[in-house]
């Protein structure tokens, strides 16, 4: 549920590996900020433990970590509010600890920030504060948010949101089916109940300036500190998987116990609970079916080297003598070079900017052929640009 829904698959599609290796850790981090609310336990450790790895999710991504402290503090406000009253002394001390072990494991870029009194990307995230901005990024519809779909699943273009996929509906049934399963008298149901809050804050969230209560949202981002980080509004997807990822299992394992408790037999209770796990895992696996049939476009999609790369490695490679090879606009993903034969490009060497400046050269300046055998270029290639990465046509 948590490693294989369609915001994190679109995420790790798209090729956003430092996203999607601090989305791995955000439950970590969580769990290590839970033990810090306990009275008891080994203070010092819990804390070392859980300033090293918020330090490594804020190396991975600051937008994730931020937001992964966002969801902390909600659960430490709520844990004290409606679980159980901890020591607020001994818990300022250990953030203090985890504090001190962040800033000072970053502090080799927080100090030039705070000497210089300047941002690098300051003016860029600048660009992306505007309200319009948000607006326009605002892609996901609430049946979209509350069902766990990622608006671009699965062809992951940016801009075109895709229409609703009716059998993502059965997940937020299932996530809120668990709250019938409940009783709030007891500590550990009152914990589950903050894990379904935490799904809604974030079906509300990810929805951006859409309908309903858009304009709440817009709200909150004109006046949420580092606003610009979540221009996307996407990102609050998080909050919906680790919820859907503690409730689910909960109203499976409810629902088995159910069924499973007027089944005298142990031998046949047992098969009953795996029949229940694997209906469902089979459902999760029926809405990523887009992954398996290779209809993803980006990282997931399954590519064959085109047969005339393979030819002309062939060709080259059976070349003993020296010689360069220039390739036009600029070498390919898949084009061969080697000490005997380096690949040269075009748009450097000729120091243009297109195509078209390229062909140009080529073809009107009488001293280019001299200039190409001096550098000993003895092959002209034009790559078969079987993914439209360099030519419109």
């Amino acid at each position: 549920l948590y490693s294989a829904n369609t915001y994190i698959l679109m995420v790790l599609d798209g090729g956003q590996v430092g996203v999607a290796l601090a989305y791995s850790l955000a439950p970590l981090v969580l769990a290590r900020f839970i033990k810090l609310t306990h009275n008891s336990g080994l203070i010092t450790q819990n804390s070392l433990v859980a300033g090293l790895v918020l330090a490594v999710q804020v190396m991975f991504d600051l937008r994730i970590a931020y937001l992964t402290m966002g969801i902390v503090l909600f659960y430490t406000i709520y844990h004290y509010l409606f679980i159980e009253r901890f020591n607020l002394k001994l818990y300022a001390g250990r953030l203090s600890l985890v504090a001190f072990l962040v800033l000072g494991l970053h502090a080799y870029w927080l100090f030039p920030i705070v000497i210089f009194r300047s941002h690098p990307a300051a003016e860029f995230l600048s660009n992306f504060s505007s309200i319009e901005g948000f607006r326009f990024l605002s892609f996901a519809t609430f049946s979209q948010t509350v069902s766990l779909l990622h608006p671009n699943w699965p062809e992951n273009i940016f801009g075109k949101v895709y229409f609703m996929r009716s059998e993502f509906l059965l997940l937020p049934v299932l996530a809120y089916s668990s709250l019938i399963f409940i009783n709030l008298k007891l500590q550990f149901n009152r914990t589950i109940l903050f894990f379904a809050l935490l799904g809604l804050l974030g079906v509300f969230l990810a929805k951006g300036a859409n309908p309903p209560f858009g304009e709440v949202n817009v709200w909150i981002f004109a006046n949420m500190p580092f606003s610009s980080l979540f221009r996307d509004p996407t990102k609050f997807y998080l909050l919906v998987a680790l919820s859907y990822s503690i409730l689910i299992p909960l109203t499976v394992s409810s629902i088995s116990s159910f069924f499973t408790s007027k089944i005298k037999d142990k031998r046949v209770k047992i098969q009953m609970s795996n029949i229940t796990t694997i209906i469902v895992i089979c459902y999760l696996l029926f809405l990523i079916r887009p992954i398996f049939l290779n209809q993803l476009s980006g990282t997931f999609a399954k590519h064959e080297i085109p047969q005339e790369h393979t030819q002309l490695k062939d060709f080259l490679h059976s070349q003993t003598n020296f010689s360069r090879t220039l390739w036009i606009p600029k070498p390919y993903r898949y084009n061969f070079y080697s000490y005997a034969h380096p690949a040269v490009s075009a748009d450097s060497i000729f120091k243009a900017t297109n195509s078209a400046e390229i062909a140009r050269k080529l073809s009107r300046e009488e001293d280019t052929p001299e200039f190409l055998s001096n550098i000993s270029v003895q092959y002209i290639i034009v790559p078969h640009d079987s993914f439209g990465e360099i030519f419109v046509k």
